[in-house]
């Protein structure tokens, strides 16, 4: 409850200007505080924090956790591999309102500026790209530097070793087609292989970082979250488990 109560007093200081002297709604998910602006609080930061926000004026409306959806896509990482060319994006259309905010036939002026501007974008841009001189192999290396990995490859090995599905494999590896063993460790046959990650805490770790790690990630969709750990892991259970 402090988290969220503490979130609510931080956007209040940082909206202030915009707060401050309205009737506002605050929409929240964690029905114990909606009695926050109501009644005094039994925990003592959360009273403290109740006395302070006194000065606003504002109601709580309380929506269930399954339909309150937008924090949770406004806490998603941005996809980062769908850019908008600015030269597709000069007629534009208000959703709310379903009307045409530029009309292209009728303001050819502001048109020919908007394509300008977004010529001028695009120059630099590609002005940008020859003036920086990356090689392949350092800008995969900085990224290794980045990601935080769960465990080492000797940690991996020993937990295959002590897990009965993977020394299953390990010990007839020629029945199973699909893995293959490579300096000891158990890998499965994709492109590239991966290896396998047997069952227990391992996989919660993985799972743990690449759900809530910035550099691994941070909270992308399940279909994101699937796709980055297939290109590094494999085990049976991966949809299930994500």
């Amino acid at each position: 409850m402090e988290q969220e109560c503490y979130a609510f007093i931080c956007s209040l200081d940082k909206w202030h200007n915009y707060l401050s002297g309205i009737t506002f709604i605050w929409e929240t998910d964690h029905k114990a505080l909606t009695q926050l602006n109501k009644k005094a609080q039994i925990n003592k930061r959360c009273e403290r924090w109740r006395l302070k926000i006194l000065e606003y004026d504002f109601n709580v409306k309380y929506i269930p956790g399954s339909i309150n959806l937008m924090p949770d896509y406004l806490s998603r990482s941005p996809v980062d591999d769908a850019e908008e060319d600015p030269d597709e994006t000069i007629h534009l259309i208000s959703k709310s309102t379903q009307t045409d905010i530029l009309n292209v036939n009728n303001h050819s002026s502001i048109v020919a500026a908007v394509e300008t501007c977004a010529m001028k974008l695009r120059n630099k841009t590609l002005d940008d790209i020859s003036n920086t001189k990356l090689s392949s192999d350092s800008l995969n290396t900085s990224i290794e530097e980045n990601r935080i990995t769960p465990f080492s490859i000797e940690e991996l090995i020993q937990a295959q070793q002590n897990d009965d599905y993977s020394k299953n494999i390990l010990n007839n590896i020629k029945k199973y087609k699909n893995y293959m063993i490579k300096d000891n460790l158990l890998m499965r046959r994709l492109n590239p292989p991966v290896p396998y990650v047997p069952q227990g805490d391992f996989r919660k770790t993985i799972l743990q970082i690449y759900h809530d790690t910035a550099a691994n990630g941070a909270h992308f969709g399940r279909d994101k979250t699937i796709h980055k750990i297939k290109q590094r892991y494999f085990w049976p259970s991966m949809y299930k488990d994500i």
